[in-house]
């Protein structure tokens, strides 16, 4: 049955009323037509089958006739907070992060990031990750939404980051003391309910970020001898987060 991902505001009462960029997708692409029925996914943990009411030029208004709750989220909350990346690197992160079921992204600014947001295309942007993660989230089947914010700063990042039970911060090292492997610093710490895991930009992460997340509580992990591109990592890492808790592999 066709599938039609939408925001939680489409919602009106026992009805959806849906609009723009996935009422164009419900008529354009999936050709619903008055009468047909179709999956409504809003975020909010649950899939909705409902029966298209009315249709117009500019919006369909589709009537609940089930509601099935989705595969909750998953028992450890993973914050990933990430440097800005160019081009679609950046939507890769999102929407794989999204599908694996991250709960929260934060992107940051670091001293080394190539990468600068216009404040005048901040809306456009915003926009732009929010249709990422509502598409990953009705392809993969997931329930709810992730928060998604930023850009902001380095230090904003880190006083965000300690508040979870864990945080964590891939780096290559710097050639001289070895750092722990993940696994290993996860043995450590036994029913873990949230996790920040920090990947930096292309340009990895400058000395003074590290020195200041050491400062900060944040533990720093090695991911192997492989150096893993920063799209990498920040998928990578829930993974294996994922995969050490039970709700992955």
């Amino acid at each position: 049955m066709a599938r039609v991902v939408v925001s939680p505001e489409a919602r009106d009462g026992d009805a959806f009323v849906i609009e723009g960029e996935a009422y164009r997708h419900a008529v354009n692409v999936l050709r619903v037509a008055r009468g047909d029925s179709f999956l409504v996914v809003d975020g909010s943990g649950h899939e909705f089958t409902c029966v298209a009411e009315t249709l117009s030029s500019r919006s369909l208004r589709a009537r609940v006739t089930q509601v099935r709750t989705l595969s909750p989220a998953p028992a450890l909350s993973i914050h990933l907070c990430c440097g800005l990346l160019k081009g679609e690197k950046l939507d890769l992160v999102l929407q794989k992060g999204t599908e694996l079921g991250v709960a929260r992204f934060t992107f940051f600014a670091g001293q080394r990031s190539t990468v600068r947001i216009d404040p005048r295309d901040e809306v456009s942007r915003r926009g732009r990750w929010q249709r990422i993660v509502q598409g990953a989230v009705g392809q993969s089947g997931g329930g709810a939404y992730p928060d998604v914010d930023g850009p902001v700063s380095f230090d904003t990042v880190l006083t965000q980051a300690v508040q979870a039970d864990l945080a964590i911060l891939a780096w290559e090292g710097d050639g001289h003391t070895p750092l722990p492997r993940l696994a290993a610093v996860l043995r450590g710490h036994a029913a873990l309910r949230t996790v920040a895991v920090l990947v930096g930009p292309e340009g990895g992460f400058s000395e003074g970020e590290i020195e200041a997340a050491r400062a900060a509580g944040v533990t720093l992990v090695s991911l192997g001898a492989r150096i893993l591109r920063a799209e990498t990592a920040a998928v990578v890492m829930p993974a294996l987060l994922l995969a050490a808790s039970g709700d992955l592999g």
